[in-house]
């Protein structure tokens, strides 16, 4: 008796079941016309599409199919729901010519959500039109371009079924699935965030470096895309629009275009070509504009073939500037990212936009079980290579730096033991001088020669090469015989001849007799001041311009109390914030100071050369 009641229950619940399958042959057709949810509706002409979809319709269509209920069966028409799989993101149902409902946003695209499948009841009245064992199905949709990550494949169900017989949580199920399929995202947006870290601490220690910056900006941006793709998935997320994103989205992928491009012209050193950068800012500007203010057809994708155009030709003028040089392997390494970044960029948006079609190379491959883009993938491959890459480039430059101060505070020792000390043997005379270099060594220099002859000069340049010279000058002046000014400065002009290299040299000699007589011989130089006055004197051509200039020598007079003072160009040269040099009258004013106190006044106003002075009173 048991086993009597329980066939019975089964055999009743058999009755009470209906499945109708409603995978497979469809009929489609593209366009937009309400005749086509008519019942009777002769769609044998319209293409054959088998359902699920393996790939999404583009633009507006129809689809139509005929639901048979089994024959034989006692039909309860009243409880009647239709299963619908992923197919569109918006559309419409109708049932025997009946609107029986729609999808959020199918009239307005703002309230658009992800695309998913649905179940919808159909209404008793609708279901029982006439007498046949049939339902004619049929779907208005429109596509909406969604990115990959954002929605879930087509898998269905497709089916005619009770309302309480249908799998409500199919879609939860789906979402869920793609939640894990699309976990890459997460791993790929933390690593480009660590990555910009990174580099804004790199360009905190060189702020010159800007590539580093505009590299963080942008690892930074693409970072938050992979998160924001990620919370996509979501399936009560946002409503999206007709353009598969929010425009903060929207902006945040083409400011993304944008940035990429300034790191190629930074780091290729073309960020001088100005028009360049107007081209790129100004694509951006017009497909935001376009976002805001217009239809949203350009979109993202102008600033994205801008910025991959642009990324190819900064790295081709790069390699034909340097005409056949290779340069350090970092910097090849750069440039070839770059240019792969480029051509990556040109096909999506050739394939994409122009073509409107799939992308030459797959978007989306599998790995792991997992589901990765290639564009994800790459970018932060690509990342990890620059930063990479940059930072090997920052520490050479860092040790390069390192060695040339070195090699500057060695020359700095050496050109400082080269200068004597600043000693008169004539009985009377007060001599104090002040050297100041510019950098850790500099072009200017003071000798005293023989506690009688003082020697002022400066050369032309800065820096290692100047300091050079001033070693040749000083090495040739402890070789000079003679003591008698003119014939001093013209044999230091043919030891400083066609040794140079294309630069020269000012310098005065001054010799001090007894009886405060002074005779001085001038190359070029600041004229001596007198007692607060500019002397009067010869002046010939600086040294090693002409090998056989001879120059003339002029004689002053040293009474007791006076004093005469000899500079370099650098008090003269002195410029303030407000781009003021120091000047002539300011230096005449204050020539009959103290060395130090002239130095002072120089460097307070604002040092740009070396400056060098040396002053001699004569007491008695």
């Amino acid at each position: 008796m048991k086993w009597l009641l329980i066939l019975l229950a089964l055999n009743l619940s058999a009755q009470n079941a209906l499945y109708v399958d409603l995978s497979g042959p469809w009929r489609l057709i593209e366009g937009d016309d309400l005749a086509y949810a008519a019942r009777d509706f002769d769609d044998r002409q319209w293409a054959t599409v088998n359902l699920p979809l393996s790939s999404s319709v583009l633009g507006q269509f129809w689809m139509r199919r005929r639901a048979d209920l089994p024959p034989g069966t006692n039909t309860d028409r009243s409880r009647l729901a239709l299963s619908l799989g992923a197919l569109a993101a918006v559309y419409e149902v109708y049932v025997n010519g009946e609107r029986i409902g729609a999808t959020d946003g199918f009239r307005q695209f703002e309230n658009a959500h992800l695309r998913q499948p649905r179940t919808f009841a159909i209404p008793a009245g609708v279901a029982s039109q006439g007498q046949e064992l049939s339902l004619q199905i049929a779907v208005r949709a429109r596509h909406l371009s969604f990115p990959r990550g954002w929605f879930i494949p087509d898998r269905g169900p497709y089916s005619l079924s009770y309302q309480n017989q249908l799998p409500l949580i199919g879609a939860v199920e789906q979402f869920d699935r793609r939640v894990v399929l699309n976990s890459p995202l997460l791993v790929f947006g933390t690593i480009l965030c660590g990555i910009a870290l990174l580099s804004l601490l790199a360009w905190g220690n060189d702020r010159r470096r800007v590539e580093l910056l505009w590299f963080a900006l942008f690892a930074l941006t693409t970072g938050w895309q992979n998160f924001l793709l990620f919370l996509g998935l979501d399936p009560e997320a946002r409503p999206y629009t007709q353009l598969g994103a929010t425009p903060y989205e929207l902006v945040l992928l083409s400011l993304t275009f944008t940035l990429i491009g300034e790191f190629a012209m930074a780091v290729t050193k073309t960020a001088h070509l100005r028009w360049w950068r107007t081209v790129l800012w100004g694509g951006l500007g017009i497909g935001l504009y376009d976002l805001f203010f217009g239809e949203g057809v350009l979109r993202m994708t102008t600033s994205q073939g801008i910025s991959s155009i642009l990324q190819i030709a900064v790295v081709l003028v790069a390699w034909w500037s340097k005409k056949g040089e290779t340069g350090p392997w970092q910097d090849q390494l750069m440039r070839w990212a770059i240019l792969f970044q480029g051509f990556l960029g040109l096909e999506d948006f050739v394939t994409r936009r122009i073509l409107k079609g799939a992308n030459l190379i797959p978007r989306v491959f599998e790995m792991g079980g997992y589901e990765v883009d290639r564009r994800h993938a790459m970018s932060v491959a690509l990342a990890a290579v620059i930063l990479a890459t940059l930072l090997v480039r920052l520490l050479a430059d860092r040790r390069e730096k390192e060695r040339l101060a070195s090699e500057f505070e060695a020359a700095g020792v050496i050109q400082r033991l080269l200068l004597d000390k600043a000693v008169l043997s004539r009985p009377g005379l007060a001599l104090e001088a002040i050297y100041a270099p510019a950098q850790e060594v500099g072009g200017d220099f003071y000798y005293v020669l023989d506690g009688q002859l003082v020697v002022v000069g400066d050369v032309s340049g800065k820096g290692l090469k100047a300091a050079m010279l001033v070693s040749l000058v000083i090495g040739a002046l402890r070789m000079i015989t003679s003591r008698h000014p003119g014939e001093v400065l013209a044999a230091l002009n043919r030891a400083v001849a066609g040794q140079a290299d294309g630069g020269f040299v000012t310098c005065a000699c001054v010799r001090f007799d007894p009886g405060g007589v002074v005779t001085v011989a001038n190359a070029g130089h600041l004229s001596p001041y007198l007692n607060g006055a500019e002397a009067a004197v010869d002046t010939g051509l600086p040294l090693g311009l002409v090998p056989d200039t001879t120059y003339a020598e002029s004689t002053l007079a040293l009474a007791p109390g006076d004093s005469i003072t000899l500079l370099s160009d650098g008090v003269v040269e002195a410029e303030n914030a407000k781009r003021e040099l120091f000047g002539f009258d300011r230096t005449r004013e204050i020539s009959g100071k103290p060395a130090q106190e002239i130095a002072e006044a120089a460097q307070a106003w604002g040092q740009t050369d070396d400056i060098t002075v040396v002053t001699v009173r004569r007491n008695a």
